[in-house]
């Protein structure tokens, strides 16, 4: 049976432009073109989850414009649960802006709108569906996250929160105290750093890291995904364990982060095995940086059990 899980989080609207180069301040230039695609975090890891085998329930804020529109019919022509991705009319749906140079970098701006709208009532709401799991994401505002954390204690259902870094996000001000138990928190070097004044730039920072973090929440495992070739990080309040991960050649980063939570998730949903999972996640993070582009670089399933026979890496699905 396929787990039932609610992803509450962000809805955006991806606007690309490519061109030859970046202009410079004040220039203007030609582009070669443009399209807008679904996007954002909570989007990218609803697809992840499905992709590998989830039912998501997917609670978000959109506008009311046609940006709110199309996502909304994107997501429920992909059989995601959108009941509980509602309508403000009163803002435009988030769009994020992002000028590509030819492939080799790119700059983005980042526009919330609707996303700052989402409620703790909007969660209570998305609670009515009683999922298996919850997975949380920091780009929304704090309530609603808080709000998502505790629910899922009531309902005894597993809380997984995704703290990694957002650019523009409000995390440096999260009040992570507020928090309720959490199974997992996933972070990375930039979370970690922001949230406990600590870079984990070696094993030694990164367990301090994990015990200032310790003194501001209460999770099961705190998950830190470290930079380059240094693996993924587990603590488990006492004890720590380091993920070795599995090397590829990067292509695109796009969706990557949010890859590696979701499947993450969904396979500690499944296992409650916290080492199962963020291998798994490592194997999932590792094809989708291999590929070009966001929503296409993300496998189903029966690709990542074909990859894992192609590499012999002894996992077993």
């Amino acid at each position: 049976m396929k787990p039932r899980i609610l992803v509450v989080s962000s809805a955006y609207t991806d606007f690309f432009i490519r061109a030859d180069r970046l202009p410079s301040s004040g220039q203007s230039i030609v582009g070669k073109r443009y399209e807008y695609q679904p996007g954002g975090r909570g989007i990218y890891s609803a697809i992840t989850l499905e992709q590998l085998g989830a039912e998501c329930i997917f609670c978000a804020r959109v506008g009311g414009d046609s940006h709110g529109a199309r996502l909304k019919a994107f997501l429920e022509n992909r059989g995601t649960d959108a009941r509980f991705t509602t309508v403000d009319r009163q803002s435009q749906t988030g769009l994020i802006a992002i000028l590509d140079e030819s492939g080799t970098s790119a700059r983005s701006v980042v526009y919330p709108g609707a996303n700052r709208n989402l409620t703790p009532d909007h969660v209570e709401d998305a609670f009515t569906s009683y999922p298996d799991g919850l997975f949380t994401q920091l780009d929304i505002p704090p309530a609603p996250i808080i709000a998502a954390v505790s629910f899922a204690n009531q309902q005894g259902v597993p809380a997984i929160f995704d703290a990694t870094y957002t650019p523009g996000a409000a995390e440096r001000d999260f009040p992570l105290e507020q928090l309720d138990e959490l199974d997992v928190f996933v972070a990375d070097e930039n979370s970690m750093a922001i949230f406990t004044a600590i870079t984990p730039s070696d094993q030694d920072k990164c367990m301090r890291a994990c015990l200032a973090l310790s003194q501001r929440i209460s999770a099961q495992y705190i998950v830190v995904k470290m930079g380059g070739a240094r693996g993924i990080f587990i603590y488990d309040g006492t004890y720590f364990k380091i993920i070795a991960p599995h090397e590829t050649q990067a292509v695109d980063p796009s969706a990557v982060s949010d890859a590696f939570a979701a499947a993450l998730a969904i396979e500690y949903i499944r296992s409650r095995d916290i080492k199962r999972a963020c291998e798994f996640a490592d194997i999932v993070s590792a094809i989708v940086v291999s590929r070009p582009g966001a929503i296409s670089s993300i496998p189903k399933l029966e690709e990542v059990a074909a990859y894992i026979a192609e590499n012999e890496l002894g996992f077993k699905l």
